[in-house]
């Protein structure tokens, strides 16, 4: 991203809309799309149910960490 964008970023929108790009905010979404598609292998059988239990219990990913 250059300057200029980040500084239309960061001047022209209010908090709440700068929250929804952090990195952070970025990777919960991602996982929770994971999730949702392990949810769907897990319903036709392609993942078992002990395994999406596990995937379901990760709750501790941050952008920094990954």
């Amino acid at each position: 991203m250059d300057n200029l964008q980040c500084y239309v970023q960061t001047r022209y929108s209010y908090p709440e809309m700068r929250a929804i790009w952090t990195e952070d905010s970025k990777v919960r979404r991602m996982v929770q799309l994971e999730i949702l598609a392990c949810e769907i292998w897990a319903k036709l059988g392609y993942i078992p149910q002990k395994a999406l239990n596990q995937i379901q219990s990760v709750t501790s990913l941050n952008a920094q960490r990954i």
